[in-house]
């Protein structure tokens, strides 16, 4: 089985595959068997109902044109979907592996770039049609394995799981698809993060800049160590793996994706899509994207310098309309609200620090003129 727990040795989280299986592990599965009696009875409910037809489709433009599909529940759906979702991530004994940042509590998009902050390269796949390809049979089998579904009643589960399905795979759109994906990519996930860290290796560096490997016979001879560090991380559909050093990982880049691919069919059913495949030296050219955030070369997370001058040019805007007796409606102000949230959430000091100079520049405060809009 596939278990996550605090190593109180070293005092720090581990996931790994096992086939030890302790009392206590019995215990807490035989436990959390109860939680699952009533959600049991909801699932079957549904599906005499038929969970097919409580979905309506809509379609979101993406960035490069194309649509994508998000499948909605309807009200009765969605408040079971969000009773399994409670019920499995407070399960006794069930943690989440370090590398996955997805739909976590406590983890988002910037501690996931922050993860790959001191990288030199960094290695960008992603994965084709992710839920459409989380199959029923997929994670149902990933479930079996992973802790502490594996020692569960699988007469209680098996329904709850296919109640949560739309046409037997994962929907875009359901509260359910989020937990579910990432429980069924554990077993890829510590396979692929234990093969990263096997290959974490310690470099001298010769008096003539060149690396190699450290020996006892060679350590004396090294002026400097370096580590070469290899992270692994997965954000949903996002693979993303990293090195502090340049030389020789870039030499190596396309077997680490073959690697990363074999271990995929492996474990999942799932491809990468070779076209948004990205293999970046940030020291060349300037940055790396992770999951939507700039990675840079000075190790800074960042939203990017279009997004802030986009930010700079509205509240510029908004507080000298505000001034020349222009002020915006609720609906826009909200708006921008939002997007001034997101970027101090990034880069709080940059965001103080534009208000700042335009209220100054404008002698109008900006938190002033929006108490008046929204709480006038």
């Amino acid at each position: 089985m596939y278990i996550t727990y605090i190593d109180q040795d070293k005092m720090q989280k581990v996931t790994c595959s096992t086939n030890i299986i302790t009392e206590r592990n019995i215990a807490y599965a035989e436990r959390e068997n109860g939680s699952l009696i009533s959600l049991a009875e909801e699932a079957r409910e549904l599906l005499k109902k038929g969970v097919n037809s409580k979905y309506t489709t809509y379609y979101k433009k993406k960035s490069n044109g194309q649509k994508r599909q998000i499948n909605v529940p309807d009200d009765e759906l969605k408040a079971f979907m969000r009773k399994v979702v409670k019920t499995f991530t407070a399960m006794s004994g069930f943690m989440w592996p370090d590398n996955m940042y997805a739909y976590i509590e406590g983890r988002g998009i910037k501690q996931h770039a922050e993860l790959h902050k001191n990288a030199a390269v960094i290695i960008r796949m992603d994965i084709k049609s992710f839920f459409d390809n989380c199959t029923f049979k997929f994670v149902t089998e990933s479930m079996k394995e992973v802790y502490p579904f594996c020692l569960m009643d699988w007469n209680l589960l098996e329904p709850i799981v296919k109640a949560c399905m739309l046409k037997g795979r994962l929907a875009q759109g359901a509260p359910t698809s989020a937990i579910l994906s990432n429980i069924a990519m554990i077993p890829f996930v510590t396979h692929a993060n234990n093969w990263t860290k096997a290959k974490t290796i310690t470099l001298g560096l010769a008096p003539r800049g060149k690396y190699f490997k450290m020996t006892k016979g060679t350590r004396r001879k090294a002026t400097s160590i370096v580590a070469k560090r290899i992270i692994f991380s997965m954000y949903a559909d996002d693979i993303i793996i990293s090195t502090n050093i340049k030389a020789p990982f870039g030499e190596n880049a396309w077997k680490t994706i073959r690697i990363i691919q074999k271990l995929l069919n492996w474990y999942t059913p799932l491809q990468v899509n070779p076209r948004k495949t990205k293999y970046v030296d940030i020291r060349r050219k300037g940055g790396a994207w992770v999951t939507g955030l700039m990675v840079n070369k000075e190790h800074n997370v960042t939203v990017g310098r279009e997004k802030k001058e986009k930010l700079k040019a509205t509240i510029f805007s908004f507080l000298a309309d505000c001034k020349n007796g222009k002020p915006w409606d609720e609906h826009r102000v909200r708006q921008m609200m939002g997007t001034v949230s997101y970027i101090r959430h990034i880069e709080p000091e940059f965001v103080d620090m534009i208000i700042q100079k335009y209220n100054q520049k404008l002698n109008i405060d900006y938190h002033e003129q929006i108490k008046n809009i929204i709480y006038s």
